[in-house]
């Protein structure tokens, strides 16, 4: 099994909707869900991957919503 940090490890791409992780795992994304997996290591499991894919969406629904928020404080109404 491919061992996954819970916040260690991940970068995201916004500009080209990529998020990564430093196991190898590259999934492109739309919002804050996953849509495409363009990389996995090759001796990760389907399970592997399904948590991956998880842990992803997990990232982006924060980071989604932490920019949502950030937009809406600074809106002038």
């Amino acid at each position: 099994m491919v061992q996954i940090d819970q916040n260690d490890g991940w970068n995201i791409d916004a500009d080209l909707s990529l998020i990564s992780h430093s196991c190898g795992f590259e999934a492109e994304f739309k919002g804050n869900e996953v849509y495409g997996i363009k990389q996995f290591p090759i001796e990760a499991t389907i399970l592997d991957i399904r948590h991956m894919v998880s842990r992803a969406e997990e990232i982006l629904s924060g980071s989604y919503h932490h920019q949502l928020r950030r937009v809406i404080s600074n809106h002038p109404n």
